[in-house]
């Protein structure tokens, strides 16, 4: 793909059911010495089904990236804390938390 700007750069995932997800990648960064991707969904909303383990939206997806023997992998951020983490990372590149109502 590619826009006005440059190539945009994308992923292919897929999920338990062998259903392909494609992203856009709109990050890779480091949080605490794990790299991480945060991710854009490339894919039609139109394409949902109820069966999906992942159902695509506006939100930023992240997955963890993992390197063993020269091989690369990517899992999904199951930790609450270490997503938190992440989380906030992304929050001073893109300001997508929002504020706790006040009580």
């Amino acid at each position: 793909m590619e826009n006005e700007r440059g190539t945009i750069e994308t992923i292919t995932l897929v999920d338990s059911h062998n259903k392909e997800y494609e992203f856009v990648i709109l990050n890779r960064l480091t949080v605490e010495g794990n790299s991480y991707l945060a991710l854009a969904a490339a894919n039609d909303k139109s394409e949902r089904k109820l069966d999906e383990d992942f159902v695509p939206d506006d939100d930023i997806t992240v997955v963890r990236e993992f390197v063993q023997d020269g091989e690369t992998s990517y899992g999904a951020v199951t930790d609450a804390e270490e997503l938190y983490a992440v989380a906030k990372a992304l929050d001073t590149l893109y300001g997508h938390l929002e504020d706790e109502p006040e009580a």
